[in-house]
C-alpha cells in the first residue's frame, strides 16, 4: 500500500510538472505571438510613415516645379510686354520723325514758292520799268 501511495504520488507530481511544463510552453509561445505582433504593428507603422513622407517630398516638389513654372510664365510675359512696349516706341519715333520730314519738305517748297513768286514780282516790275523807261 505504501508502494502504491508512492507511486500514485509519485505519478501525480509527473502529471503536475508535465502539466506545469505545458503552461510555461503556452505562455512563451503567447508572448512569442505577441512579440511578432508588435514587431509586425511596428514594421507597418514605419512603412506608412515612409509612404507618407514620400508622398510629401513628393507634393513639395511638385509645388516647386509648379511655382518655378508660373514664375517662368511671368516672365515671358513680362517680357512680351516689354518688347511690345519697345516695338510701339520705335513705331511712334518712325512716325513722328516722317512727319518732321514731311513738315520740313512743306515749309522747303512754300519758301521755295515763295521765292519763285518773289523772282517773277520782281522780273514783272523791272519789266514794267523798262517799258516805262522806253516810252
Amino acid at each position: 500500500a505504501e508502494k502504491t501511495a508512492k507511486e500514485e504520488a509519485a505519478k501525480k507530481a509527473k502529471e503536475e510538472a508535465a502539466k506545469k511544463a505545458q503552461e510555461i510552453a503556452q505562455q512563451k509561445a503567447k508572448e512569442q505571438a505577441g512579440m511578432r505582433t508588435k514587431q509586425e504593428a511596428e514594421k507597418t507603422a514605419k512603412e506608412e510613415a515612409a509612404k507618407k513622407a514620400k508622398e510629401e517630398a513628393e507634393r513639395k516638389v511638385q509645388e516647386i516645379a509648379q511655382q518655378m513654372a508660373k514664375e517662368q510664365a511671368e516672365m515671358r510675359a513680362k517680357q512680351e510686354a516689354e518688347k511690345t512696349a519697345k516695338e510701339e516706341a520705335a513705331q511712334q519715333k518712325a512716325k513722328e520723325q516722317a512727319e518732321m520730314r514731311t513738315k520740313q519738305e512743306a515749309e522747303k517748297t512754300a519758301k521755295e514758292e515763295a521765292a519763285k513768286k518773289a523772282k517773277e514780282e520782281a522780273a514783272k516790275k523791272a519789266q514794267e520799268i523798262a517799258q516805262q523807261k522806253a516810252k
